[in-house]
């Protein structure tokens, strides 16, 4: 360039600064010289590090180069080969050049030059060129970077300390170790969801067991009974019990159990198209005296939970019928009583009528026997005999009698019993010389309302004042029939 033009430059460029250098004719030089220094650069860094970027500090792509002019045209001047910048800064800046008057940074320190990589040589300033290279701060100036051999396919490690390239990555000085890749089911999700799976196994499994259990028979009885003991139901010999039931198996046979054993000499049951069940189970004398439980199960093995207890008595008791359905224990009647036997000093049959008061009483006591006139106090009777000789009677007795289970046991004991005879205008006394049983009758009820026995006076004996026969003894026996009236 002329003397002058650098001149004119230098005048009208207020402070030296080489930034502000520009000059229109120099335009085209500039810029080939800029794509050249560019090339250059790649080239340096490709050969230093094996081409990539290097740790935040991002290397220029290749660009396609255009071929600069050999020779400079013509009326221009060569401008002068600028050196390597020097290295960038912490931040990503380049330092600026120290030869610029009223630069902001001190001068540069020269940059270390990596081991294959060809060193700038520097160019001297020129008035109206590119200012010199700025020598690289030496005062908090990079650190030198260390050859670090290179791994294959991995790019080389930066020294200990230095920053990420970019922040939140691995550690500075080590790549990450390989993050094994976790177990779906080790993770909370996989947890949770295989916790979900065996929850819905189960309560599906639970489910199907709960409809299978709903869906099954689950029979059930209950029975009744004209008699109870106490709240429990009860029955005896020849009476019935009242079963019904549900929930047994359609159609099926059902069998009844005592105590868990089928009831010997029952005909099982059949239920309807429901599964119920109405029947009256008859009491035989092969169920033992005593409290039962009764339970039934259908053919398919289907048996009640709950057992009903029930209770066995006696006839007679609990308001039972007696034998051959007599009156039950407890309950209160009157039994007309025809005696008929025969005389035991004229050998002849006689007959004679007696009330027995039956008055029952709470099990298992049973009922007493009683007659009218036997409460211990003194009673007269008057009776004409066939031959016409009249009787007046004076006598004192007392009952001691018991009915129960149909059967009629009763005993009269003459405390006692003076006896006139008048017969053709004479009168004779008879007076019981001790007292002793004036009749023991027993018998059964044969029917629901008549009975039937024998009867034995027993032997009284009297001292009398009839000419020739001073003692008079009495014996009678007979049967009798009875019909219960009230």
């Amino acid at each position: 360039m002329p003397p002058e033009a650098a001149s004119t430059s230098a005048a009208s460029q207020p402070g030296d600064n080489a930034n502000d250098f520009s000059f229109q004719e120099f335009q085209s030089a500039k810029e080939q010289e800029a794509q050249s220094q560019s090339s250059a650069r790649q080239e340096e860094a490709k050969t230093a590090y094996g081409g990539g970027e290097h740790f935040g500090a991002p290397v220029e792509a290749e660009r396609p180069q255009a071929a600069a002019p050999s020779t400079p045209p013509a009326g221009y001047a060569a401008p002068p080969q600028m050196p390597p910048r020097a290295p960038m800064a912490p931040g990503g800046s380049y330092a600026p050049p120290a030869s610029i008057p009223d630069a902001a940074y001190p001068p540069a320190a020269p940059a270390s030059v990596r081991p294959g990589m060809p060193t700038p040589q520097a160019t001297p300033y020129q008035p109206g060129g590119y200012p010199p290279p700025a020598t690289p701060y030496q005062s908090g100036a990079f650190q030198q970077q260390q050859s670090v051999p290179s791994q294959p396919g991995y790019p080389p490690l930066p020294p200990a300390g230095t920053p990420p390239a970019f922040p939140g990555t691995y550690p500075t000085g080590a790549y990450p170790p390989p993050q094994q890749k976790k177990s779906w089911l080790s993770t909370t999700a996989g947890k949770v969801t295989i916790g979900l799976l065996i929850v819905v196994l189960l309560l599906g499994g639970i489910g199907v067991y709960a409809v299978y259990q709903l869906t099954r028979p689950k029979p059930i009885i209950n029975v009744t009974s004209s008699y109870k003991v106490g709240s429990v139901p009860a029955g005896s010999t020849s009476t019935s019990l009242h079963v019904t039931g549900q929930q047994f198996s359609n159609s099926s046979d059902i069998t009844f159990l005592l105590d868990g054993n089928p009831i010997a000499g029952q005909s099982p049951v059949l239920s309807d198209k429901d599964g119920k069940i109405s029947s009256d189970l008859k009491i035989d004398t092969g169920w033992s005296i005593g409290q039962h439980t009764l339970t039934a199960k259908d053919a398919g093995g289907y048996t009640t939970k709950d057992g009903i207890p029930i209770d066995v008595v006696p006839e007679g008791q609990a308001h039972t019928p007696g034998p051959k359905g007599s009156p039950s224990d407890d309950q209160s009647f009157r039994l007309e009583v025809l005696l008929m036997g025969q005389d035991s000093e004229s050998g002849k049959p006689f007959t004679s009528k007696a009330t027995l008061i039956v008055t029952g009483h709470a099990d298992p006591a049973g009922g007493s026997i009683c007659t009218q006139y036997a409460d211990g106090q003194p009673h007269t009777a008057t009776d004409t005999s066939a031959s016409g000789a009249n009787t007046r009677e004076t006598m004192t007795s007392q009952c001691d009698g018991n009915y129960k289970s149909g059967k009629v046991d009763y005993t009269e004991k003459l405390l006692q019993d003076s006896l006139e005879i008048t017969e053709q205008g004479q009168t004779f006394k008879c007076t019981l010389d001790n007292s002793g049983t004036a009749i023991h009758l027993t018998g059964n009820f044969d029917s629901p309302s008549s009975a039937k026995g024998t009867f034995d006076n027993g032997t009284q004996s009297y001292t009398c004042n009839i000419p020739g026969a001073s003692k008079l003894a009495v014996h009678d026996t007979g049967s009798w029939t009875g019909l219960k009236v009230a």
